[in-house]
């Protein structure tokens, strides 16, 4: 006897998909969307913290690259209020020379609270050498308002040892405290 397998006869066609493969698509689908979605608005979100934080460190590293170097070389600070140098009322106004040389130029370094075009309180430093036109970048920008620049001065045995400078940024829609950066540096003869 001899059987011979026959193969299966065709069934119904198996064309398209079944109502629970298309549930299960629909489901796994979303839940991939909405985690997509969560990830993009927390991106959208702190992107402006971000930036905010990337500006008050901008600052910071502005005033650092100049305060500093400018106490350090001062033979004399003054907070009066001069307009030295920038023409404007200063919040802090360092002079120095060259000690060595009889002729040296004398150095003027200014810090002022200025306003903007667009009314934003930026900090300008200027500096002057014997009196001539300053030149002049702004170290702060964005200040909470004109009265955003504070100085402290630490005196020893009767002179200047250290000046602080702390400036306060103005709030954003993403950081609504500002940011609040201090620089200091200590004069050479304090030393």
């Amino acid at each position: 006897m001899n059987h011979a397998i026959e193969p299966p006869s065709p069934g119904p066609a198996e064309d398209g998909f079944t109502l629970i493969e298309l549930i299960i698509v629909v489901i796994v689908g979303g839940l991939l969307i909405s985690a997509l979605a969560v990830g993009f608005v927390v991106v959208l979100r702190s992107a402006g913290q971000t930036g905010d934080r990337l500006d008050a460190s901008h600052n910071s590293l502005l005033l650092a690259s100049h305060f500093p170097s400018d106490v350090q070389s001062a033979m004399s600070v003054e907070t009066t209020g001069a307009t030295d140098c920038s023409g404007r009322a200063n919040v802090l106004v360092l002079r120095w020379s060259a000690i060595e040389f009889p002729d040296a130029p004398e150095y003027v370094s200014t810090y002022s609270v200025i306003s903007t075009d667009a009314g934003e309180w930026n900090l300008m430093r200027s500096i002057c050498i014997d009196g001539g036109s300053p030149a002049e970048i702004v170290v702060a920008y964005n200040l909470a308002s004109a009265a955003s620049g504070s100085v402290a001065i630490t005196e020893s045995a009767g002179s200047v040892s250290s000046v602080g400078l702390t400036v306060a940024g103005a709030p954003s829609r993403a950081d609504t405290s500002g940011y609040l950066v201090t620089v200091s540096g200590t004069r050479r003869g304090a030393l």
